[in-house]
């Protein structure tokens, strides 16, 4: 069990400060925590690197969490979970050939987990079971079919989520708006974080 890695994800909280797109005069702060629930017993239906360790410490974990929105940077799903979203990754394969299947994607995806996704923006977090990848983390992002190394296992994932640096904090923000995209409700940019431990992380402007 990751003791150290379940206090920092239960203790950390923070605030986005954002300036509502289109309209820079207008300023919001969001209120961000994560939402974990304990894993049940130990996890053993996996020997790849990193989620046995993971799923023996956390049933599922939704990170940078808005109440009012309901938005979240990622969803780390629980393995029930875990064939239906893989058959949503699939699917966003489903129009390509053969020929572009093996051109646009890694050779490790034909033995891969689906762990989590980037919530309502088709993008994916994908752990390869076997090879030299085996454990690692990649966000998959669907505009232009590219995969980012984002963690050397599981655990290391979420433990670089908790400190974002400016480029971290740029693509979290390109999927973060605060709205439930009604039409006439705004949309938010993240300008900054910043969180309990006294860090604060500039992003880019829109």
């Amino acid at each position: 069990m990751l003791e150290a890695l379940r206090v920092a994800v239960e203790s950390h909280t923070g605030s986005f400060h954002c300036h509502q797109i289109h309209n820079e005069a207008e300023r919001r702060v969001v209120a961000f925590r994560h939402l974990g629930v304990p894993a049940v017993g130990e996890f053993s239906a996996s020997d790849v690197p990193g989620l046995r360790e993971f799923y023996s410490t956390f049933g599922y974990l939704t990170l940078y969490f808005d109440e009012i929105s309901g938005d979240a940077a990622y969803s780390i799903v629980s393995p029930a979970e875990w064939l239906d979203l893989g058959q949503d990754f699939a699917d966003t394969f489903a129009h390509l050939s053969e020929d572009d299947l093996k051109d646009w994607l890694p050779a490790w995806c034909a033995d891969c987990i689906v762990v989590g996704q980037v919530p309502a923006s088709g993008n994916y977090l994908l752990v390869p079971a076997s090879g030299p990848d085996a454990g690692q983390v990649f966000r998959f992002d669907h505009d232009g079919f590219e995969f980012a190394s984002v963690g050397s296992d599981l655990p290391n994932f979420v433990e670089r989520a908790l400190k974002p640096d400016p480029q971290a904090l740029l693509t979290m923000a390109t999927h973060l708006r605060f709205s439930s995209l009604r039409p006439d409700e705004p949309q938010w940019w993240i300008d900054e974080m910043r969180d309990n431990r006294g860090a604060v992380v500039r992003t880019a402007s829109e």
